[in-house]
């Protein structure tokens, strides 16, 4: 889907921090030349109601109150999102719900928009003490410390960068995954790889 290319001077998104983790070209093309992926099946499938990610809540415990697909906004980190679910009063809980399992190698991009998430709820909302990334049934929490909110920020001042950059970033997936990729036709790395 063609949409305006993005100048560094708006928001950040916490999806596009997910992918830069992904891999920095995904939103370094959808900055430079506006195209976004339109939703695959799965990602339509994947998608969760807001009364699901509150049942996960209740059965892994969270305390109350829950806060469901809250936006948020951060004008220090240029950063916005709509995180899944915020638990608690002052000692803040944030949930983040995949319907499909994944093993844990394959999930470091929603590790790392878990930690952005929390980082944004941490600034805005109030102190976050754990995170947690329901991947279809599997559960992997995190204590929030200064570090990973501090690991959080390097992320978003990198994807920041990338996007801000005339020039493509470089990339490290490897090239076997490029097949599958949707931004493979117009990628610069698959400008400079014959792909078999």
């Amino acid at each position: 889907m063609l949409r305006e290319p993005l100048s560094y001077s708006r928001i950040l998104s916490v999806t596009a921090v997910k992918n830069y983790v992904l891999c920095p070209l995904i939103p370094w093309i959808q900055a430079r030349h506006g195209l976004h992926e339109d939703p695959t099946i799965s990602m339509e499938t994947g998608r969760m109601s807001a009364e699901e990610k509150m049942e996960i809540a209740e059965k892994l415990g969270l305390p109350r109150p829950y806060v469901v697909e809250k936006r948020l906004y951060s004008a220090r980190l240029g950063l916005a999102g709509t995180v899944d679910l915020i638990a608690g009063r002052r000692s803040l809980v944030v949930l983040e719900a995949k319907r499909y399992r994944r093993r844990r190698r394959l999930s470091r991009h929603f590790i790392a928009q878990l930690m952005v998430y929390a980082l944004l709820v941490n600034d805005i909302v109030g102190p976050v003490r754990e995170a947690i990334l329901y991947l279809g049934g599997s559960v992997l929490r995190f204590q929030v410390t200064g570090e990973w909110l501090a690991e959080a920020e390097r992320l978003v001042r990198a994807a920041w960068r990338a996007v801000s950059s005339e020039q493509p970033p470089r990339s490290s997936v490897p090239a076997r995954l490029c097949r599958q990729c949707w931004y493979r036709r117009v990628c610069p790395r698959m400008a400079e790889t014959v792909l078999f």
